[in-house]
């Protein structure tokens, strides 16, 4: 037998045969040694591939060393042999992220720089330095992990990752990125359609929603969106701001109103029509917990409430001006055998109940206000709400 392989090798999958506390163990054997020496030739080859069969099994008689008879192979030098045995190669550094099919963003929100980096002699390299042709010093990551970061401004930059072995030698790639804010794509979810019938003095839900906000970990900047409401073209308000709010109007006929929102220096607006009527009849609206900005399966709105914490209920009706209106409410849950069951029965125009027993997660739970007014008219208004329970993972 010409070679040998070394009989240790990394075995992190076969844990009983380890040796204490250093994730490797020994074996012997050609069936063993075999698979390692066709791995070295192949490195060797691959090292320049403009080698014969000959040149490379010379690379590897060069390599051999110490064992039986010094028939040990050191793939090290097996490989820096085929590279003609450079007294110091420049490291290699990757940029894996961004890869190169995701160098554009429409936001400024925060991105995941990530690279990996080695060098021939020093082996994987920890510390990689990141800079920004616009901006200098970006930060370092370490042992491969991600580095998150910021652009301030919009327009191209060329990101630099750079590593530096033990002796100096430098070695770097780069990426260009292009950062290009989006106009916000904003939805008004409530109310739902155009031409909506809305009744006067009743509050009216008003919730949107930015559909192409892409930042890591953060939400649209929803308290700097506006309302502003418009009938027999005069402002009925301008003030109100979110991305949940209630508004009251107090005059038959058309109307609409407008939201709008700026990110990243871009403007984006919607708007949305509807008609107030005056009816005769009663109504009713629940005006708290005040609802979320994100739709159930079935397209309507809801609220959300946390469990153990002091929930306040309200609700408001088209008679609240005559006064004499009772209220009566009903916060029931389904069970998974399809089974209704009354959690809490409170009643009064504003009163509180707090969610307790639920399990982690997110439980539906659904929230009725039943309305009474001195002429005998009963007026519902419902909705869904969910229960967020936090539970530490254990």
């Amino acid at each position: 037998m010409k070679y040998w392989a070394t009989g240790t090798v990394l075995s992190p999958a076969n844990p009983d045969r380890r040796a204490e506390g250093s994730g490797y163990h020994s074996e012997q054997g050609t069936s063993f040694s075999s698979p390692f020496m066709a791995g070295t030739a192949a490195l060797t080859w691959a090292a320049d591939l403009t080698q014969s069969a000959g040149d490379v099994e010379d690379c590897l008689d060069a390599a051999r060393s110490d064992g039986p008879n010094g028939r040990w192979v050191n793939t090290f030098f097996a490989t820096a042999c085929a590279l003609g045995n450079p007294p110091n190669l420049a490291p290699t550094v990757d940029i894996v992220n961004p890869g190169q099919e995701d160098n554009t963003f429409d936001s400024l929100g925060l991105i995941q720089l990530q690279a990996k980096a080695g060098d021939f002699e020093d082996g994987p390299l920890t510390t990689i330095l990141w800079t920004s042709d616009k901006d200098g010093l970006i930060g370092t990551s370490s042992f491969g992990q991600p580095l998150f970061w910021q652009p301030p401004t919009e327009g191209l930059r060329t990101i630099t990752a750079k590593v530096f072995d033990s002796a100096g030698k430098e070695g770097s790639d780069t990426a260009t990125l292009s950062f290009t804010p989006a106009i916000p794509n904003l939805k008004i979810l409530a109310p739902a359609t155009d031409g909506e019938t809305v009744f006067l003095g009743l509050p009216v839900d008003l919730v949107g929603k930015m559909t192409n906000f892409t930042r890591i970990g953060s939400q649209p900047p929803y308290e700097t969106a506006t309302w502003v409401g418009f009938q027999d073209n005069s402002i009925v308000f301008d003030h109100l701001m979110g991305a949940s709010v209630q508004a009251t109007f107090n005059q038959v006929g058309g109307g609409h109103v407008t939201w709008s929102m700026t990110v990243d220096g871009q403007q984006g607006s919607t708007s949305r029509s509807f008609n107030v009527v005056s009816d005769g009849n009663l109504h009713v609206k629940i005006t708290s917990p005040a609802k979320d900005n994100e739709l159930t399966e079935a397209g309507k709105l809801r609220v959300t409430v946390e469990m153990d914490a002091l929930a306040t209920l309200g609700a408001a009706s088209t008679s609240d001006v005559d006064g004499g209106v009772t209220y009566n409410w009903s916060l029931t849950r389904t069970t998974m055998a399809g089974l209704t069951t009354t959690i809490a029965s409170p009643s009064g125009q504003s009163t509180t109940f707090t969610p307790t027993g639920f399990a982690c997660g997110f439980t539906p739970i659904n929230i009725t206000v039943t309305a009474i007014n001195k002429l005998g008219q009963v007026a519902n208004d419902s909705v869904v709400g969910i229960v967020h329970r936090f539970c530490q993972p254990r």
